[in-house]
């Protein structure tokens, strides 16, 4: 407990009123007596206002009392609400007192259930009182805050051994008492929400500083727990109509089960949006079955912009320390706190997202441009890139192995200017220009010029750069065509020669096929062969056969040109020599003939 220094002007007014009070009701308060008692009074009050501990004010008041103002007999019940039990809690003058009295012994009981001041004349002819001693006795309820929290009882051995003053007195010092118990308990509260508030501060300061969720949910519900003297204690999410349980604390069920919002204390609070206190958690209607240990919860909901995106509550399980209002204000504090600080981390979270997107993004374009570059630099075709104007912007080591400058010579120049240096060149470039604006892409073959002023056959693939829907540039790729000239002119130049060949040998086919014809007397023989290409498979032959007769043979060799031509000659010599030896048989000869091409050809 702190240093107390007694404010001024706060506990004594109160008693002065008092005191005033009892001069004007009683004529005799001039006596010397009377003024002896109300000295005593005044130390008595300043005395009990030293002190905010309840059982050094209980004791310094029997003290006061027997010691000062004379009583042989005094002490201070208090009750115990949980089982209406009065405990002693402070005396003076007694050898053995009892500490406990039960309800129904005693004659302190009487101030208790009426609030007010009983008067014994003759214990003996009372049956509760329970010391076995003669006397009298006076009891004076002791209020504080409207509520009854004690009584005081002062004896006398005497029957008949109180008169008015003494009650006078008795009630002054209880009410004495009650205003140093109400003060105490005043300054205590007062303490103890500097306390709480200072314990949130520090707890707020600790939780403002976690920004990763999960850690931060945690961080919520133990700080609560502890800030509010919780034993348990559980904080959920809002999904859809549902709530899912991310922590507990001290709770033996598990995490990541789901509650119905509207079930339950967590689901009650998720729908009304407001922090809530239940005292007796056992009784209470809607509790669930699972929280058998819970005997006092609060719970408070998690807010941002009106809507409720979770709860957290705390339990006590001790039936003898309920959870007050006042610890339902610390919560609603705290939870306006907790939201912030959950905002802070999911921003910090969105926040660390979107960098690890930008990161991710911004490798993947450094990895596409290496890439690209790469491509572009080893690409074997000639590439050129030029801005809106025609400028050179890059340039690839094929374009300058194919036109022979370097990019330091073509950095930022006009591509047409110097490779197409030609003035009819310079023309069709323009042309393409326009037709790659308007078309989207041009494919063309043409000629374009060297660093060492030759001309090169290229084909070019022009199309339009576009970012964001706008031109920003134009990437021309060249392919040099120069081997592909050079191999067509070369193939002309064997078609040709080959041509040529091929007539030559169709000129000596049809004059080889001209000396077949023989002369036989009152015929006139000739034949015509026109074959569809230089040479061809199609041959005849006619031929007088020894009796007289006259073989003729007309055939087509499968497939035309060379080989078919070839295939002609060998077959047609073997018609001309086979019937010499076979005779004049069509059979024998076909058959002959059939053998031999077996033989000598694999086709």
């Amino acid at each position: 407990m702190r240093n107390f220094r007694r404010p001024k002007g706060v506990f004594f007014p109160n008693v002065v009123r008092w005191l005033r009070n009892v001069r004007r009701s009683n004529p005799l308060s001039s006596s010397r007596a009377e003024a002896t008692q109300q000295r005593a009074l005044f130390r008595l009050s300043a005395d009990l206002a030293e002190t905010l501990d309840q059982g050094e004010i209980y004791a310094r008041l029997v003290k006061g009392l027997h010691d000062t103002l004379g009583y042989t007999f005094v002490c201070v019940f208090t009750v115990n609400r949980a089982n209406q039990h009065r405990e002693l809690a402070a005396s003076a003058g007694y050898a053995n007192p009892k500490s406990i009295l039960p309800p129904g012994e005693g004659l302190s009981e009487a101030p208790l259930l009426d609030g007010k001041l009983h008067y014994t004349p003759d214990v003996t002819q009372t049956p509760q009182y329970s010391y076995g001693a003669v006397g009298s006795e006076v009891d004076v309820p002791i209020t504080v805050r409207g509520a009854i929290s004690g009584v005081l009882v002062a004896e006398n051995h005497k029957p008949n051994g109180f008169v008015q003053d003494d009650f006078d007195a008795l009630e002054a010092a209880a009410n004495i008492a009650g205003l140093a118990l109400e003060k105490a308990q005043l300054i205590r509260e007062e303490m103890k929400r500097v306390d709480q508030l200072e314990a949130l501060r520090e707890t707020t300061r600790e939780i403002l500083g976690e920004l990763e969720l999960d850690q931060l949910l945690h961080s919520i519900l133990e700080r609560a727990s502890s800030l509010l003297r919780a034993d348990a204690g559980e904080l959920g999410l809002v999904e859809e109509d549902q709530i899912r349980i991310v922590v507990s604390h001290n709770f033996k069920l598990q995490t990541g089960r789901l509650l119905k919002v509207g079930e339950g204390l967590m689901g009650t609070v998720a729908i009304s949006g407001e922090a809530m206190l239940v005292q007796d958690y056992q009784q209470w209607p809607q509790r669930l079955p699972q929280y058998t240990e819970i005997h006092s919860s609060l719970c408070a909901p998690l807010k941002v912009g009106g809507k409720v995106i979770g709860c957290f509550t705390t339990a006590r399980l001790n039936p003898d320390e309920p959870f007050e209002e006042a610890d339902l204000d610390l919560l609603r504090l705290f939870a306006q706190q907790a939201v912030v600080a959950l905002e802070n981390a999911r921003l910090f979270e969105q926040a660390q997202q979107e960098i690890e997107a930008r990161r991710e993004a911004q490798q993947q374009l450094s990895q596409s441009r290496e890439y690209y570059k790469a491509l572009f630099m080893n690409n074997p075709q000639a590439v050129v890139v030029t801005d809106v104007e025609g400028n050179i912007t890059s340039w690839n080591p094929a374009a300058e192995a194919l036109f022979g400058y370097s990019f330091a010579d073509v950095d930022g120049r006009n591509l047409d200017l110097f490779l197409a240096a030609d003035e009819s060149l310079y023309a069709e470039a323009i042309r393409f220009t326009e037709r790659l604006i308007e078309e989207g892409r041009v494919h063309e073959t043409v000629k374009r010029t060297r660093k060492d002023g030759s001309f090169v056959d290229v084909e070019v693939l022009s199309l339009p750069i576009y970012v964001q829907e706008e031109i920003t540039g134009i990437i021309a790729i060249y392919h040099d065509l120069t081997e592909i000239k050079n191999a067509e002119r070369t193939m002309r130049e064997q078609n040709r020669k080959m041509g040529r060949e091929l007539q030559l040998a169709g000129e000596i086919q049809q004059g080889f096929m001209r000396s077949n014809l023989p002369e036989v007397p009152g015929w006139d023989v000739s034949a015509t062969l026109r074959p569809a290409n230089e040479t061809s498979g199609d041959f005849y032959s006619i031929r007088p056969l020894p009796d007289g007769k006259i073989a003729i043979l007309i055939a087509d060799v499968v497939d035309k040109g060379v080989g078919a031509a070839l295939t002609m000659a060998f077959t047609w010599t073997l018609f001309r020599v086979t019937p010499l030896r076979v005779g004049a048989s069509p059979a024998l000869v076909f058959n002959e003939v059939n053998q031999r091409l077996i033989k000598e050809t694999q086709s």
